[in-house]
């Protein structure tokens, strides 16, 4: 059943994607994940709230197939999403105080909400979407700490912009969203940051893929074996004719395939 989950990097990780790209719409939390940002990242927070939550959300498309939503329902964590502060119909809040706490929570919470806003583009730039003047301000204090200043847009948008302040990210932050994540390392060529948050699509959206089985050796050693007791066979068969000197000529037996 619901729970309310203690503050951790998954739960940070969660707010922060939940600020960024989640309304209250009635007795639900919404998020919705475009082609944008990718849909299945819908699936991936819908994983990680059944695991911090005990709650699974619903996951649909929308009627156009554009977009993909998580509907979390919200009954017995009336509580826990006030604390957050997210009301319908409202500006979207700034960063919980207890996330300043720990580094480890400040970076987390950034990843979420960067995963569930940002578009990566090749010059390199992650494109955040307007967040609202409240949780703009938290972000651009978050990337502060990482010393890295992101560009305010005419819109209420943000812009990482450049090889360097890209990477640096990529580096020491990472990405949990599946599309963000493979643009980033295709462009980079390499891995970065290892994941705050091991949810990933359920089977609703799209699964987690599984390792393929490793290629095993060819068993030479059984093959020898099997010619060494092929050839014992054969000598097995061929010794009442060897001792028959009465018949030299005889062919010896064909050895056995094996």
């Amino acid at each position: 059943g619901p729970r309310v989950p203690k503050l951790s990097a998954e739960a940070a990780y969660w707010a922060g994607a939940a600020l960024a790209a989640a309304r209250r719409d009635g007795d639900a939390l919404v998020l919705t994940a475009d082609r944008r940002v990718g849909q299945t990242f819908a699936a991936t927070w819908a994983g990680l709230s059944h695991d911090l939550l005990g709650v699974r959300p619903a996951l649909a498309f929308s009627a156009d197939e554009l977009s993909q939503e998580a509907r979390l329902p919200l009954a017995g964590l009336e509580d826990f999403i006030g604390r957050l502060d997210l009301k319908a119909d409202a500006p979207r809040p700034p960063a919980p105080r207890g996330v300043g706490a720990n580094p480890v929570w400040k970076t987390a919470f950034l990843k979420g909400l960067v995963d569930a806003s940002a578009e990566f583009r090749r010059d390199p730039e992650l494109h955040l979407a307007p967040l609202g003047d409240h949780l703009r301000r938290s972000a651009e204090k978050l990337f502060a700490s990482l010393a890295l200043t992101p560009r305010a847009n005419e819109d209420g948008s943000l812009s990482l912009l450049g090889q360097e302040a890209v990477e640096k990210y990529y580096a020491e932050v990472g990405a949990d969203n599946m599309k963000l994540r493979d643009q980033m390392k295709a462009f980079f060529g390499r891995e970065g940051a290892s994941g705050t948050v091991e949810a990933a699509a359920t089977a609703e959206g799209t699964p987690a893929p599984s390792p393929a089985p490793a290629a095993q050796a060819p068993k030479r050693g059984r093959r020898r074996r099997g010619r060494r007791g092929g050839r014992a066979r054969a000598a097995a068969q061929g010794a009442p004719q060897a001792a028959e000197a009465a018949a030299p000529s005889a062919p010896a037996p064909a050895e056995p395939t094996t």
